[in-house]
């Protein structure tokens, strides 16, 4: 493993021991203070979260772009998923279909076509605009596409080589790399 991400692994160890016991130091006086104290305690919880949100953030996108190159650099070799392995772990190229899933509202053609397709009767998604009790004109209905079913359903068309269901447009769909990574017994990252 190259130094940098052994690094990165053990600052955020250490950053996550220290974080947790000034936590639990701070929670056993929280009886014994005044609301100006725990103003304050409030306000640097606050703003630590948004600093280790943005450091969340940021290992998350280098994660997701090193992911995606582990894909592209393994998927090609051989069209079957390899098992790649290091000292550490063993990973594997995960590639999902993504896709735009059209809306009644946004996109009604493209919606009835999907729903024809998948034969749902227009009785459960076809109510026409409906007035709430506020006065507001809503879009109801008994169905709708769920997420992960629709896009486990989109894999397997992928992978049985079918064309996609009528009223998804090819050019609003993409890959999404993963890796399926299994932590090997015996040595650990900071070793």
């Amino acid at each position: 493993m190259i130094p940098e991400a052994k690094q990165l692994y053990r600052v955020a160890k250490e950053a996550h021991e220290r974080i947790y016991n000034l936590c639990n130091d701070i929670a056993r006086g929280s009886g014994n203070r005044t609301p100006e104290e725990n103003l304050d305690i409030a306000y640097a919880c606050r703003e630590a979260h948004k600093l280790i949100h943005d450091a969340q953030k940021m290992i998350n996108g280098r994660k997701e772009q090193t992911e995606r190159l582990f894909c592209l650099q393994t998927i090609p070799v051989a069209m079957t998923l390899p098992t790649v392995e290091t000292d550490y772990c063993t990973g594997k190229p995960d590639a999902e279909i993504q896709a735009t899933i059209p809306t009644f509202k946004h996109s009604p053609e493209a919606y009835q076509a999907l729903m024809s397709y998948l034969q749902i009767d227009p009785m459960l998604w076809d109510w026409g605009p409906v007035v709430d009790q506020t006065g507001k004109e809503r879009f109801t209905k008994v169905v709708d596409i769920h997420w992960p079913g629709f896009q486990y359903y989109l894999e397997c068309l992928q992978q049985g080589g079918f064309p996609l269901p009528d009223g998804i447009d090819i050019d609003k769909t993409w890959q999404n790399y993963k890796i399926n990574i299994r932590k090997k017994g015996g040595k650990a990252i900071d070793d």
